[in-house]
């Protein structure tokens, strides 16, 4: 009979040998499991603790990051999306997280959005969210989910018109790079970096479970065998 652990083998197998073909996404597949311990990595990482809610696939709207969209009306409210928006407990702090399974995917227009974000600060960033749910298109209901997720978070409050900024002062911006390997992207609290090595040794520590101990076993093979040699 095969058992939950053969299929959560069988699993992660599929996603350390597919990694390797043209198409695969392996960073699509593979985020629900660094979900599992993103809050762990970042109160690790940082110098502050942050809130339980996370939320993945978070829109920088393209009007409010660059002034060459403001009056683009087909491109102004499209986004770009980070992997994850973490918010610090103090509410002094936002992170925008990055995961990446192959260094080599970190392009500049990437880069670019990025860093915009970090100089423009979460207040802007927030109105553009806010932006993006007053449009009525096909996304607005799960906008409206999102924007209750930053209402709980005590980042925005329903109106009688929609939905309110509520920074009261302009909370700081940081970006967090997970990557197989690498360094520091500099000295700064505002762009930090964990490597697969970090997070294996901090998981391993604190988790004793099936599912921890294939993920790291995977996380070791996607940072020291690189996508596309497949003779190891």
């Amino acid at each position: 009979m095969t058992t939950k652990d053969d299929m959560l083998v069988k699993l992660f197998n599929n996603m350390d040998h597919w990694r390797h073909l043209p198409s695969y996404q392996l960073e699509r597949r593979a985020d629900i499991f660094f979900s599992l311990y993103l809050k762990d990595v970042l109160d690790y990482k940082l110098p502050f603790k942050v809130k339980d809610i996370i939320i993945p696939e978070f829109p920088l709207r393209k009007g409010t990051l660059f002034d060459k969209y403001k009056d683009d009306k087909d491109n102004k409210n499209r986004s770009y999306k980070v992997d994850y928006l973490a918010i610090s407990t103090c509410m002094k702090h936002a992170v925008l997280v990055e995961l990446k399974t192959d260094t080599k995917s970190i392009n500049s227009n990437q880069n670019d959005y990025l860093h915009s974000a970090l100089e423009i600060g979460f207040k802007k960033i927030l109105d553009g969210v806010i932006a993006l749910y007053e449009q009525k298109n096909s996304y607005k209901k799960k906008y409206k989910c999102l924007l209750q997720l930053l209402e709980s978070a005590k980042i925005v409050k329903t109106t009688s018109n929609g939905y309110e900024n509520e920074c009261k002062e302009d909370i700081r911006v940081h970006l967090l790079f997970i990557q197989p390997t690498g360094t520091e992207n500099n000295t700064t609290l505002r762009n930090k970096t964990v490597t697969f090595k970090e997070l294996r040794k901090l998981i391993e520590e604190e988790y004793k479970d099936e599912l921890t101990k294939r993920f790291t076993d995977s996380l070791y093979r996607w940072e020291s065998i690189e996508a596309g040699d497949c003779s190891k």
